[in-house]
């Protein structure tokens, strides 16, 4: 079996990638019909989260998002890659504390590929850990299915009935 592309991720570089990134994030959510976005009125570096996303079952979760460039990077994913980035550790532990669900999403700049992984399921950091690398598998797109499969998630840790 052939080993897995594994790429590094830095996010940011501009605010135009930041910019860009976090409307392609917002925009592939809602098109999926599947959530509904608020703006977050209390970001700050304590509580960095762009979106409050309501389900179409009234399920809450918080979006952060991280924005990157693959042009910039000169990064071509194959099919089965994993993206990382690291985190600090603190950040980890602060979303596993939430008493809301928390999904960070993972937005190419430039071409419109937006991936997710929540972080308030993540294993505990290290103790003495500094930072955390978080793995983006890329089939971890958003689409209106993965968004469904999060919703029904969410409602089966909640035991909460959700529409089919």
């Amino acid at each position: 079996m052939a080993k897995s592309q594994v790429v590094r991720v830095v996010p940011g570089g501009s605010e135009y990638i930041e910019t860009i990134g976090e409307k392609f994030a917002e925009l592939a959510l809602t098109r999926t019909g599947e959530v509904a976005l608020f703006n977050s009125l209390w970001r700050s570096e304590a509580l960095p989260y762009h979106f409050v996303a309501v389900t179409t079952d009234n399920l809450c979760f918080f979006i952060e998002i991280r924005s990157y460039s693959a042009c910039r990077s000169k990064i071509e994913l194959e099919p089965g890659a994993i993206l990382e980035l690291a985190v600090r550790a603190e950040h980890i532990r602060a979303a596993r504390r939430s008493p809301t669900p928390i999904v960070m999403l993972l937005s190419d700049a430039d071409q419109e590929r937006v991936h997710f992984l929540r972080l308030d399921t993540l294993p505990e950091p290290q103790k003495d850990a500094k930072s955390v690398v978080l793995s983006f598998p890329v089939e971890n797109t958003i689409t209106g299915d993965s968004i469904r499969a999060l919703a029904e998630a969410l409602a089966k840790e909640r035991a909460v009935p959700v529409a089919s």
